[in-house]
């Protein structure tokens, strides 16, 4: 097993019998051979409904994923384990935030010698928009030690614990391996220092309002990604 899980069930059947009646669970899971190196990464923000997709999915032999339904056929769709590798409720992760995490769990076992059989189409192979978010590493006096271009540099570095260092962009924990961090977006980042500048407050504070939506008592339109929300456009209105 390369990565944690948060719980894990014998096969589908069981999983969305978990879920079925907990309609406010959001996260991502996965099937994985046990014998081989063979995985499928999903993202969902109801567990239940897409466990039953799966099921109705390899029932009808539809869908584009050919490769998870011939390890089904393989292990058996009723012997096939399902890894929860993050739960949360809708409100804490959005649409976006979950494919950012699903495509760099992607690229983890990717490089791990994986085939990942996801399908060769969609979010996770199209990384282009994500691969330019990138990451700035501060020490606890703010002051900026390193920027990194793309989350994904950091994959190499921290591996799964790349995932701890989004939390604490979302401000879900406070420091990570000593740091701060501070997610990016390297088309807006100059306007965002901008911004920090001219409301006379550091850009991690800045970050961290805007995740409560609130600064200074006044509210900033912003672009939610990844937690924290990136501004979108800068306009400041009182509340």
């Amino acid at each position: 097993m390369l990565l944690k899980t948060t719980k894990q069930f014998k096969n589908i059947n069981l999983a969305r019998e978990a879920y079925k009646n907990c309609t406010t669970k959001c996260g991502i899971y996965c099937f994985q051979s046990k014998r081989r190196k063979e995985v499928y990464i999903g993202m969902t923000q109801n567990f239940a409904s897409r466990f039953l997709q799966h099921r109705k999915s390899y029932s009808n032999k539809h869908g584009e994923h050919k490769g998870l339904h011939q390890l089904f056929d393989k292990i058996g769709l009723d012997k096939t384990p399902v890894q929860i590798l993050l739960e949360g409720a809708p409100d804490k992760y959005t649409r976006t935030e979950l494919y950012i995490i699903e495509s760099l769990l992607v690229e983890i076992y990717l490089r791990k010698g994986y085939d990942v059989l996801n399908a060769p189409t969609g979010h996770y192979w199209a990384v282009s928009d994500y691969k330019r978010i990138g990451v700035k590493k501060y020490n606890r006096k703010g002051i900026l030690k390193e920027t990194y271009k793309s989350i994904y540099e950091l994959v190499n570095i921290y591996g799964y614990n790349t995932f701890s260092i989004l939390r604490c962009c979302k401000a879900e924990i406070k420091v990570f391996g000593g740091y701060k961090w501070l997610l990016y977006d390297g088309l807006n980042d100059e306007t965002f220092m901008d911004v920090a500048e001219g409301l006379k407050i550091h850009p991690l504070t800045l970050a961290e309002s805007c995740y409560q939506e609130i600064v200074t008592n006044r509210y900033i339109h912003v672009h939610r990604i990844f937690g924290y929300k990136l501004l979108e456009y800068f306009e400041l209105r009182s509340a």
